[in-house]
């Protein structure tokens, strides 16, 4: 129970969704995060 566990979250990060647009969840986070910016605000 504890590989099928192991595999199936490896599983769902590693493969590429369609409701993601294709993209994998750690690329879809990295493409939605926030963007900070370097001007700082007087």
């Amino acid at each position: 129970r504890e590989q099928t566990e192991h595999w199936l979250a490896d599983y769902n990060q590693q493969i590429p969704h369609d409701s993601l647009d294709g993209l994998t969840p750690a690329e879809f986070r990295e493409q939605h995060q926030p963007q900070t910016s370097s001007f700082s605000w007087h």
